[in-house]
């Protein structure tokens, strides 16, 4: 997300108020212009930012989500009330395999990356207050994000129809607000664009660095990536992170080719996540669970975990019929995949001392110490005596 949304605010600032910058500077493989460098300086202000803790993102996330507010209000209500808004612009008609049915999955597929972002109140429950926040923050978002996601599309896209493949790297949305809004309006809900991009890269950076940490901690990554800074969080994850996305910049010419190579691995994630569910369910029935879930949600997940897993194979094995990837795009997003099994060997085997397998103890119920919060430790049994 730090790559693909840096270059987005780096083609907004250039389409805006740069148009006639043309200068590029070639590092081997990609020609870098403006738009490139201004990303690699948001990326790296983001990391700054976070990498001094929770509490100064905070602020920036208030200020910044409040600026999002203004430019959803607009993109979904104000359309209709101007009289450009017009059904016909809304219409797509899809070809291709399948009747054009294999292009709406490989849509589907591409989509997953930012539908599915209620995920992030997830990495951030151990630091919510109490268990019911994790409640309330995954419900409400998830309402948000359907709501965001069902009237966007239908605002915006029924005064500006559908961007072609050439705007749609950031320069569409410049052109659609100053569309809608006129030039002085426009550039102000430009503005608000921008920021909350920022808010969106902010809480990337927060919620992929914890990831990396809790991975660490579980043993399944090197254990630099499990240590904390004097500020408390993951400063060693957020580099890494930091390190990776400018590394896309300057590498992968194109954002949505860094989406479909990253999305192999965040869809993945997700297969693994659903179906987890059902095994915990299955290896683990009498564990204390924070957050309980009742019986209908099994059925549900098997569902999601068949159509999630239909959906990977399908829009990663077809990286042209969606014409932003490439099959080396696709070797780029296994490899990485593949280099992080690696690093799980090179934990086990070299920091650990632990020989390679694939099948580990499962406990029945949690050790001393592992109980969540909420829950009353059983006390240790009595020694027997002699």
């Amino acid at each position: 997300m730090l790559a693909i949304f840096g270059k987005i605010i780096g083609d907004l600032v250039v389409a805006r108020w740069f148009p006639n910058s043309t200068w590029t500077v070639y590092d081997g493989v990609v020609h870098l212009g403006l738009a490139n460098f201004i990303a690699i300086g948001v990326i790296a202000a983001v990391w700054a930012f976070n990498i001094f803790g929770i509490r100064p993102m905070k602020g920036l996330t208030y200020v910044t989500a409040g600026l999002l507010t203004l430019v959803l209000i607009f993109f979904m209500f104000i359309p209709y009330l101007t009289g450009d808004w017009h059904s016909g612009h809304v219409h797509a008609t899809f070809t291709g395999p399948w009747g054009g049915l294999k292009l709406v999955f490989v849509w589907l597929f591409i989509l997953g990356w930012s539908s599915w972002a209620c995920e992030v109140c997830a990495t951030f429950a151990p630091e919510y207050k109490t268990q019911r926040d994790t409640e309330i923050a995954m419900r409400s978002s998830a309402i948000f994000v359907v709501g965001v996601f069902i009237l966007v599309p239908l605002g915006l896209g029924g005064v500006t129809g559908i961007p072609s493949a050439a705007t749609a790297e950031g320069e569409f949305y410049s052109s659609a607000l100053q569309q809608i809004a006129g030039h002085t309006f426009g550039t102000f809900l430009l503005i608000c664009l921008i920021a909350s991009l920022i808010l969106s890269m902010s809480s990337s950076t927060a919620d992929g660095s914890r990831a990396l940490y809790g991975i660490s901690k579980a043993g399944l990554t090197i254990k630099q990536l499990g240590t904390l800074n004097r500020w408390n969080v993951p400063g060693a994850a957020m580099t890494v992170d930091l390190v990776v996305n400018v590394l896309l910049v300057l590498f992968i010419s194109s954002n949505l080719a860094i989406l479909y190579m990253s999305n192999i691995g965040y869809v993945l994630a997700h297969l693994l996540a659903v179906s987890g569910f059902l095994l915990l369910r299955k290896d683990r029935p009498n564990w204390p669970r924070p957050h309980k879930l009742g019986r209908i949600w099994i059925p549900i997940a098997w569902f999601m975990t068949l159509l999630v897993g239909f959906l990977l194979i399908v829009g990663a094995l077809a990286p042209h019929l969606n014409s932003y990837g490439t099959w080396t795009d696709f070797a780029i997003g296994v490899g990485v995949l593949l280099a992080s099994v690696l690093l799980f060997i090179f934990r086990r085997v070299v920091q650990d001392g632990e020989k390679i397998h694939f099948r580990e103890e499962t406990p029945t119920m949690p050790g001393p110490g592992e109980w969540p919060t909420g829950f009353d430790e059983p006390a240790p049994a009595a020694p027997v005596a002699s």
